[in-house]
């Protein structure tokens, strides 16, 4: 009455071969989700704009922080250029929106994007080396001693110095190697510090310097912010919105 499952499976593979044989071939199609497109949306949802506002009477909100009276969502829409700016739903409870200017909102946006640029810039260290050896002397020596001041005269810099041995020439005692390092951090001292302990290993010696060089945060100014968000809106759009600015003051 009952197959068994063996007899199951078989029947399926046979009736899968038969399909194969006569030309069948099913194209697997992956179930449809909205879940990437909701996903996407998130934002738009819930802050929309113009037309896409879902209420028919809104209040604006004013450079000052107060609420305009209530005001047919259509007339607002009318009430400004929509090449240089755009309404866009704050509040839904009283409905609210802002008439934002494009060329602000996109200079607010580059501005958010340098800062976090920049803090996230100020934490990374560049760790270099300079080699030497215990016999590196004269011009060779000075010059690797500048290019090493040079470096640690620069914010968020490591430098490993490292001594090490030549062959066929005997190594100096560890005293004598200690008294190389201080020399060389005597020279760096002011602007500089041994952020890890000193290695001696196989007649050689490395000393781990930082740079106590504070990094400044550099940020762009409003001229250049500007510029680039002209760039980005088209430079159409963004002499539009500087017209309209003059006219008014």
């Amino acid at each position: 009455m009952f197959r068994s499952v063996a007899d199951r499976t078989l029947s399926k593979m046979n009736s899968l071969l038969r399909l194969r044989q006569a030309g069948f071939r099913h194209k697997w199609t992956p179930p449809t989700s909205s879940y990437i497109t909701v996903r996407t949306k998130t934002f738009e949802n819930r802050f929309p704009k113009n037309s896409a506002i879902p209420h028919p009477v809104v209040q604006v909100l004013q450079e000052d922080g107060s609420l305009s009276h209530p005001h047919k969502l259509e007339h607002v829409l009318d009430s400004f250029n929509k090449d240089t700016h755009f309404a866009i739903l704050v509040e839904s409870n009283p409905p609210t929106v802002r008439i934002t200017s494009k060329l602000e909102e996109t200079m607010r946006k580059l501005g958010d994007k340098a800062e976090k640029k920049a803090v996230a810039s100020k934490g990374k260290i560049v760790t270099k080396t300079v080699q030497l050896s215990w016999v590196t002397a004269g011009g060779d020596y000075e010059h690797k001693l500048e290019k090493l001041a040079e470096d640690l005269q620069k914010p968020a810099v490591r430098v490993e110095v490292v001594f090490t041995p030549k062959r066929r020439v005997r190594s100096p005692p560890k005293d004598e190697m200690n008294q190389r390092l201080n020399e060389v951090f005597e020279k760096v001292k002011e602007f500089s510090t041994e952020w890890k302990e000193r290695d001696f290993s196989r007649g050689g010696a490395t000393i781990y310097l930082q740079s106590t060089v504070k990094k400044e945060v550099h940020l762009p100014t409003r001229k250049e912010i500007q510029d680039l968000a002209l760039e980005k809106l088209g430079r159409k759009v963004g002499k539009v919105e500087q017209a309209n600015g003059s006219d008014s003051q």
